[in-house]
């Protein structure tokens, strides 16, 4: 895995890239050595299911599920972009840079993911206030 994975078929039709975080990318490469072969896949899917078989949302929300007691709380799928996105932003990604990374189109899709609470729009504030850097 070079960071960068490709997603066949994304939901707008067309291919696109997604990059990877070193984390990721190394869970993904000791997934890809070791436990996808384990699961005898009878598909070129790239998460293949105990039967070896393509992972479906169902196969999906199932696995997230089984997370639940581990992590405290229900993890659903849907809000992985949204929570991704926000956190982008908040780490201070260019607004250009995450509607590529999110493969979205158009900055309306940007913003219907990013969810900014008044915290957020107070600490953008103290950063870039434009009076406070007078240095007055």
């Amino acid at each position: 895995v070079d960071g960068v994975l490709l997603v066949r078929l994304a939901k707008s039709g067309k291919p696109r890239l997604a990059p990877l975080g070193k984390t990721a990318g190394a869970d993904l490469a000791r997934y890809l050595r070791h436990g996808r072969p384990r699961l005898k896949p009878k598909c070129d899917a790239l998460f293949v299911n105990q039967f070896g078989d393509a992972i479906n949302r169902y196969g999906l929300r199932q696995i997230l599920r089984r997370m639940d007691p581990a992590i405290g709380f229900h993890l659903h799928a849907h809000r992985l972009r949204p929570t991704c996105a926000t956190s982008h932003l908040r780490a201070g990604s260019p607004t250009e840079t995450l509607r590529i990374l999110g493969g979205w189109s158009g900055y309306q899709m940007v913003m219907r993911y990013v969810s900014l609470l008044p915290d957020d729009l107070r600490d953008a504030q103290a950063n870039a206030s434009p009076v406070d850097r007078l240095g007055r």
